[in-house]
């Protein structure tokens, strides 16, 4: 991944490497969305890295769901997630413990049957087609 804008650079310099860092990431959860998650294999034979991809891993893998019964409380920490916020942001948006965000963030992990964020935004982003609409 792209490294961090340094603060001396120009202000053009750090905003191609700020879109740079973004279509990166917009890849990887394209491809998450495509794939699933990657999971980490060790590599074959001739020293060439195995396919993250590769169906036949046997690494443990939890069972996407469809329609996970969500808590309102665990919505809208997820509507909140699906926008980049951190988990400080989320708590100060909705007025909790940031120990509360991330019990929730687990339960929604767990119930949707990712393993992180990123998972969980491309979840988001594949069953819904595009993100919801946040009301105020």
């Amino acid at each position: 991944m792209a490294t961090p804008p340094e603060p001396g650079m120009p202000r053009h310099a750090r905003d191609e490497k700020i879109i740079t860092t973004l279509e990166e990431i917009a890849d990887l959860l394209r491809g998450i969305a495509e794939h699933g998650p990657c999971r980490p294999t060790s590599p074959q034979g001739s020293g060439s890295a195995a396919d993250p991809y590769d169906d036949t891993t046997s690494a443990r893998q939890r069972p996407r769901r469809n329609n996970p019964q969500l808590t309102r409380r665990e919505r809208q920490v997820l509507d909140i997630l699906i926008t980049g916020a951190s988990n400080r942001a989320i708590s100060r948006r909705l007025g909790i413990a940031e120990r509360t965000v991330k019990n929730n963030l687990y339960m929604v992990y767990r119930k949707l049957g990712v393993s992180g964020r990123a998972e969980a935004i491309a979840w988001v982003l594949n069953s819904h087609g595009s993100a919801p609409r946040h009301r105020r």
